[in-house]
């Protein structure tokens, strides 16, 4: 049995991951 809970904690958790990434690379860019 798959817990839906843990699959939709580890999607926002990538998701978390892929924005902090884009975020720091467009921090470096506008310097």
């Amino acid at each position: 049995m798959i817990n839906e809970d843990v699959i939709n904690r580890k999607i926002k958790n990538s998701r978390d991951k892929v924005g902090m990434f884009t975020l720091s690379l467009f921090m470096c860019a506008k310097k």
